[in-house]
């Protein structure tokens, strides 16, 4: 898949997201199901464990983004809150994977790989950022769809608000 953006519209996107972000953030403790262990089926555990890998896919990228050193401040701003988001979002679904009596996967299970040149400037990292939330929107918006288990189904339809 080979997207074209130019650089402003991307950040543009991104400054509206930040802006949504920030208004709508969540806790990991929003999120966080009923005590006491529960039976989900296969199919909603294996939709929270390609959440789990798409949100540890866009904290890695934020992550090397802002250790990059390629970002204004703004874009920095806008990245570190997405980043603050998504820990919490990552959170949330460790939690609900937990009351499945499922562990879930971590940074160290995971090794991500960037086309060359992402990090060169802040507009690679920008487009590639977008590019990665819309993959991370997408998961949510087909778990949405999937899921079975009613319990489950606010706080991941809660998340894929946060993300949108």
């Amino acid at each position: 898949m080979h997207m074209h953006c130019h650089g402003n519209i991307t950040r543009a996107t991104l400054l509206r997201r930040g802006g949504l972000l920030a208004l709508g953030g969540l806790g990991a403790a929003a999120l966080a199901a009923p005590a006491g262990a529960m039976s989900f089926p296969d199919g909603d555990l294996a939709s929270l464990r390609v959440l789990t890998a798409a949100e540890l896919l866009a904290l890695d990228y934020q992550e090397q983004a802002l250790s990059s050193g390629r970002l204004s401040g703004s874009a920095g701003a806008i990245l570190t809150k997405a980043l603050t988001d998504d820990k919490a979002h990552y959170a949330g679904l460790v939690d609900l994977l937990g009351k499945g009596n499922v562990v879930a996967a971590t940074s160290d299970d995971i090794d991500f790989a960037y086309p060359k040149g992402s990090f060169d400037s802040q507009r690679s990292i920008l487009e590639l950022a977008g590019t990665i939330e819309n993959l991370v929107l997408g998961a949510y918006t087909g778990a949405l769809q999937s899921i079975e288990t009613p319990l489950l189904r606010l706080p991941v339809a809660q998340i894929a608000a946060n993300e949108a």
